[in-house]
């Protein structure tokens, strides 16, 4: 009862908080919907609500998003060696610039991971707005998109 008291005070966790804990099962990230006395109530972000007795909540490691303006998100891609790799980087850079919910975009980077002689992995990290209202899957496939739409132009021969 007053693990709930205190969670219930706590600006931090409040609902409509995007949080991640910890728990013994494993983590679950998802969006605060309501805190009781007894339990805090979240919707994990594949929409499973998960109730967590707030005796072990207090208890758990949390890491709280929506307090944050900022938050970094990666994505790993693997391209064709036998496409101009100094030109992919490019094109990757103002492809994934050109997005609106992406923020601070001369922190945008795109770096190479590793390579062989059949593809090269590329590390491309952006900056976005958590509390925008996109979750971030949805904006890692539509970078994901649009960088498949510009890779195929570059693999087309010229006419």
């Amino acid at each position: 009862m007053i693990s709930g008291i205190m969670i219930y005070t706590t600006k931090e966790y409040q609902p409509g908080s995007i949080v991640s804990v910890k728990l013994p099962g494993g983590e679950v990230t998802g969006k605060i919907e309501e805190i009781d006395m007894k339990n805090t109530i979240m919707r994990s972000f594949d929409f499973k609500r998960v109730v967590i007795p707030n005796s072990k909540f207090v208890k758990s490691v949390i890491r709280t998003y929506s307090l944050e303006s900022v938050l970094k998100l990666d994505i790993a891609l693997k391209v064709d060696m036998a496409l101009n790799i100094e030109k992919v980087i490019d094109v990757t850079l103002v492809k994934t610039n050109s997005y609106e919910f992406v923020i601070y975009k001369e922190y945008t980077q795109v770096l190479i991971q590793e390579f062989d002689q059949k593809t090269c992995e590329l590390k491309v990290s952006f900056c976005f707005n958590p509390n925008a209202g996109m979750p971030t899957d949805v904006m890692k496939s539509k970078v994901q998109a649009g960088l498949i739409e510009e890779y195929k132009k570059m693999a087309k021969p010229a006419a």
